[in-house]
């Protein structure tokens, strides 16, 4: 059956704004503020470097935690990655250099990564959303189940964790995705523009990766499918081929020329050789099937699409066989190589730009399926199972594993050492350090500005550092704290004061002969507390945001309840952002003793940022993904 235009047009296009706004609420809510990988930092550093010298190399690469790239034109380096995801970065990087130099220019950096990874990929991935739900409506598919269907491919599989990174696969699903919806709207509306606007879409996925070219043959069976559906041969028409071909030549043009201002040639892109002489069956099974990196067990709803896939192939086959065709090709290119995990990542990363091209066979079954109670919950099931496993990936970084468990093999391919069963101890662990911290009625954690090691002291902390005090006995507390202070001799020595949630506390220095040696008994009033360690004094910078790293040098923290004495548990300290290393401040959020919780709200409060700051951007944080969310979901009830 033949899809017209007019059923196209059915949604209105409130439906698909409310859509938007829901899905980049959704991620900005879930959003984490930082990068994870090497390839994530070389697009910023790539922006940065358009912005600032209008050049595409990378400064520094020996400093900074990128991808290795290549030496091109004056013996600088130049990476293999997209220049079009750097692109589009470039306003968002301008934006946050922008509210880092107002707010606070020492963590220029840190602000910039905040803002532009918590925006960028969430507004993509709501586009996404929105160009999948539109790909539907133009098959014929009702409101209800296209809606259906794009909510669970939006937030049931891993596309979801993928918006809150950097990584390009979000920018290369969106680039298929109007590819395929352009080429249907052309045989539905008859316009030119429409082919071209899939040329465009296809050239720019070249650009976002070179791996983007793997959506053309697929391309090229969906035209050849839909004509034949349509029973017409003037498709083939001069004007036609030029429309589509015209853009992707324009593409194809442009990354010959950014090669070439780089490396002298155009056919240089920067990646090298590739050795693809992996065993393909070991990268198919890895990818399909491992315990490890089974695409299955990161986007469970997909089961429920396999199953709908000989319905959806009868109703609708130009789409599936541009689907098969897409998946197999995506799957077949990266089984050849020995990366074709695309770790350190969620899942088989490179799969995460299919994921809804996997989902759009549910839309022929879920309409059917919802009728029935038990198909319904079935359904709501796998749902569910896929917003748990995103949960999962998403609470604690899932780069802390990698730093426990860096062999590869073991984490692809043993049962007992999957990502996500260590995934999942990982978050018990920290959720017991907590709950252990909170239901405990007496002692004293370390959390800001302290570190986790094996021996708690001695360590340095920054000019302000804090404590957390459980006393759930009726009497008074004492705190005992010791420290050194190792500055010049011409330089004053520094002073500790101590609060509790903000006002002083009575504190008794002792004296000692080394005028050098910080020790205080400080009195404590009845009840739990957050006490602060405030140093004044501080002069010289260095790596943390706030102090540098020859601040004191705690010696001792013993806490007096009566007759009772407790010392420092270190589980749950996390010290501040040390700004003056960039490896540094990648490694900080994913170190395995640091107890984070991964988003962004979390890593805001923790960083050590200045309270102005603090409280503006989680505060312009929650107010816009609360708007977005709330009137986008209005939006979408309205259509039920």
């Amino acid at each position: 059956m033949i899809k017209t235009a007019v059923q196209a047009k059915n949604p209105t296009r409130r439906v698909a704004f409310a859509l938007l706004l829901f899905l980049f609420g959704i991620y900005l809510f879930s959003a984490s503020g930082h990068t994870y990988s090497p390839d994530e930092e070389t697009i910023l550093y790539v922006a940065q470097s358009f912005i600032t010298r209008g050049e595409f190399n990378i400064p520094n690469p020996n400093r900074a935690p990128v991808v290795g790239g290549r030496r091109g034109l004056k013996g600088k380096i130049f990476s293999g990655t997209g220049v079009l995801t750097s692109l589009l970065v470039s306003p968002f990087y301008v934006v946050g250099d922008a509210a880092a130099r107002l707010l606070e220019p020492r963590a220029r950096d840190l602000l910039v990564r905040v803002i532009v990874v918590s925006l960028f990929n969430a507004l993509i991935g709501a586009l996404c959303g929105v160009v999948f739900f539109a790909w539907q409506r133009r098959m014929g598919i009702s409101t209800r189940a296209a809606l259906g269907v794009t909510l669970i491919a939006a937030l049931g599989t891993m596309f979801w964790l993928y918006t809150r990174t950097l990584y390009a696969e979000t920018l290369l699903a969106f680039c298929w995705l109007l590819a395929a919806y352009a080429l249907r709207a052309f045989f539905d509306a008859r316009a030119s523009r429409w082919l071209a606007v899939a040329g465009l879409a296809a050239g720019l996925s070249i650009l976002t990766k070179v791996q983007g070219a793997l959506i053309l043959p697929a391309l090229a069976a969906y035209f050849a499918a839909l004509a034949v559906e349509h029973g017409r041969r003037d498709f083939l028409k001069w004007r036609y081929a030029l429309a589509f071909f015209g853009p992707l030549a324009l593409c194809f043009g442009f990354l010959g020329y950014y090669n070439f201002i780089r490396f002298g040639v155009p056919f240089e892109t920067g990646y090298g050789s590739v050795d693809a002489d992996y065993p393909l069956w070991r990268g198919v099974y890895g990818q399909l099937l491992s315990s490890g990196k089974s695409v299955f067990l990161y986007a469970p709803p997909l089961v429920l699409s396999v199953v709908a896939l000989p319905r959806f192939f009868k109703r609708y086959r130009p789409e599936a066989l541009f689907c098969i065709l897409l998946i197999a090709t995506v799957i077949l290119f990266h089984a050849r190589v020995s990366y074709w995990a695309g770790d350190g990542a969620w899942g088989p990363r490179y799969l995460a730009a299919t994921m809804m091209f996997w989902m759009l066979p549910l839309g022929a079954a879920l309409q059917d399926w919802w009728r029935t109670l038990w198909q319904r919950a079935l359904v709501l099931l796998f749902f569910a199972c896929g917003v748990w496993v995103n949960l999962l990936g998403m609470t604690v970084n899932f780069d802390t594993y990698i730093q426990i468990e860096p062999r590869e093999v073991v984490r692809h391919f043993e049962p007992s050492a999957s990502p996500l069963l260590a995934q999942w101890d990982l978050v018990n662990e920290r959720m017991r350090a907590w709950t252990n911290a909170v239901q405990a009625h007496e002692g004293i954690f370390l959390t800001r500005g302290f570190v986790n090691q094996e021996e708690l002291f001695p360590q340095f902390i920054p000019p302000r550092a804090e404590l957390w005090i459980k006393n759930a006995t009726q009497l008074p507390g004492e705190l005992h704290f010791a420290a050194l202070d190792y500055r010049v001799e011409t330089k004053p020595k520094r002073t500790l004061e101590f609060f509790a949630n903000g006002a002083p506390l009575e504190t008794i220095r002792v004296p000692r002969s080394d005028a050098g040696e910080l020790e205080y008994r400080v009195q404590l009033p009845r009840g739990d507390m957050t006490v602060q360690v405030l140093t004044r004094g501080s002069e010289a910078k260095g790596k943390s945001l706030q102090g540098d790293e020859l601040g004191v040098h705690v010696q001792e923290i013993e806490l007096t309840l009566g007759e009772n004495t407790f010392y420092p548990d270190g589980a749950l300290a996390i010290p501040p952002v040390p700004l003056a290393d960039a490896r540094e401040v990648w490694g900080w959020f994913f170190r395995p003793t640091y107890a984070h919780w991964d988003y962004l709200a979390w890593y805001v409060n923790v960083a050590g940022l200045n309270d102005t700051t603090v409280k503006l951007l989680t505060g312009a944080w929650f107010l816009l993904a609360a708007l977005c969310t709330t009137i986008g979901g209005i939006g979408l009830w309205k259509t039920r």
